[in-house]
């Protein structure tokens, strides 16, 4: 098996084949954890100091993916959170303007939109 199908083996996707954000993510913690078990293990089996550094370097080149996915989700999902926050003003703004039917189907169209995408992105 090459390294690529290996990878393509190991890596969790949904149905459609497609890897998902919150899939690579758990992939990339699945792969921190295992680094920080087998790490110590690993350089006792090391008999050179190159082989150790090439472990040890790894290892961190793992954990590093692993922290800086971590730092982007964060500020992905503060993102979300707060266009979904402005979002949910301008909605209540709008429910204490109300003025015709029109307005108030246009709300409830706008909350249904809010709803779905608070409900895809937090749930």
């Amino acid at each position: 098996m090459s390294k690529k199908d290996n990878i393509s083996a190991t890596t969790p996707n949904n149905n459609d084949g497609k890897l998902t954000p919150a899939k690579a993510l758990e992939v990339l913690q699945n792969a921190y954890t295992t680094a920080n078990e087998a790490l110590p293990k690993a350089l006792r089996l090391c008999q050179k100091d190159e082989e150790r550094f090439k472990v040890q370097d790894d290892c961190n080149t793992v954990k590093r993916a692993y922290i800086e996915s971590l730092e982007k989700t964060i500020v992905d999902f503060k993102k979300v959170a707060d266009d979904l926050e402005k979002e949910a003003g301008n909605v209540r703004q709008k429910a204490t303007e109300l003025k015709n039917v029109q307005e108030a189907i246009g709300l409830f169209t706008d909350l249904v939109r809010l709803a779905t995408a608070l409900a895809l992105a937090f749930g």
